[in-house]
Parts: C-alpha cells; structure tokens; sequence
C-alpha cells in the first residue's frame, strides 16, 4: 500500500539441500530493507520447500504461498500483517492426503479475497489433476478445495491464476495429453463459466 515490496526465497540449512526454509524481506519503496529476514516455516529439518509466491493483502500486509515436503508435499499460504508480523499460523491449502501436491499459484481479487490452485497426483498413479481453493481477505478458506479439469490425461500441471474484472478468476493449465494449454473460467462464487477452452 504504501509501495514497499516484498521478497521471498528459499535457502539450503547448513548446505543441506533437503532441508530448506522459506525467507522473506521487506522493503521500502527506495529498495531498503525493511526489517530483518523472515523465516516463513518453522518446521523445516529433512523438508524441501518449492514455488514460492506473495500477494499483497488490503490490510498493507500480505500472503505467501509456497508447496512444502512436510507431511507428504502440502501446500501452504501464510499471513502476514504490514509490519511483518505472522497472523495466525500456516494455512494447508489442500486437504486430500495423496502423494503429491506441487506448483502453486496464487491471485488476489478485487474484493480482497484470494485464490490458491496447483496440481495433485495420488501415490503410484501417473495421473494429476488441478485443483482450486477460495480463501477470504483475512486467509481463511472460504469453501473446500475443488478439482478445475474435467479433462482426464495423463498429467494436468503448471496452473496459472488470474482474476478478471467482474469479479471472478481464470485458470489456465497444460495439458499432458497433447501439450495444450486449457482454460476454465469462474464467477467470483466459484461457478464454472462455460467450459474448458483450449488456449
């Protein structure tokens, strides 16, 4: 709000690759550090972190999201106030206990509320499929997660976000059946709007 920016990235514990945290730092809007390096997780000994995304929030603060190795590959959004407090705790996206949940991708819409989608793939299945969860402005989730493709592939991955001006949201996905780029429309209630379109 005040046109500071925000960085995130993940770094190696000790030069151990498979243990990594998630850091953030604030800064101004001249490019000076805000503050101290934040530690996203708290739990993140023997743990690899990946695809890690912000959003600001209309309090000022804002919203990571990243997909981590604990428990089983979740993914996770974060809040944080403007002064780069953590608000509450972590919030797991999904909700299923599949093998694997991994890309994210995050959009804020207009009235604050934000949208979280990646890709999941059960255990010993080579099949994955995209699925979306709504949260509210303050980071609670709004509805449960759904699944976005009605197309069955062999993998549906790399999703992308994006919300529109009349409220609602895009997702657009690839394809593993043929490379294609697919998209599915929603209203900001989290209704289809037509079908998937090929991009």
């Amino acid at each position: 709000a005040n046109g500071g920016f925000v960085v995130t990235w993940r770094m190696d514990v000790l030069g151990n690759s498979s243990s990594e945290y998630v850091a953030v730092q604030m800064f101004d809007p001249n490019g000076n550090k805000v503050g101290g390096e934040l530690n996203v997780v708290t739990n993140y000994l023997g743990l690899t972190q990946d695809t890690l995304l912000v959003i600001p929030a209309r309090d000022g603060g804002f919203f990571v999201t990243w997909n981590s190795g604990f428990a089983g590959d979740h993914v996770y959004v974060q809040r944080y106030s403007a002064a780069g407090a953590k608000i509450g705790t972590a919030v797991q996206a999904d909700t299923s206990s599949v093998i694997s949940h991994a890309m994210p991708d995050i959009a804020l819409l207009d009235d604050g509320s934000f949208i979280v989608t990646w890709s999941e793939r059960a255990s010993g299945s080579s099949v994955s499929d995209i699925y979306v969860r709504h949260f509210d402005a303050i980071g609670a989730p709004t509805g449960v997660p759904f699944k976005v493709n009605n197309t069955a592939a062999i993998t549906q991955r790399s999703s992308a976000v994006a919300a529109l001006d009349a409220g609602g949201y895009a997702i657009a996905w690839r394809d593993g059946t043929n490379n294609a780029v697919l998209m599915q429309v929603f209203s900001a209630s989290d209704l289809a709007v037509g079908g998937e379109t090929t991009v």
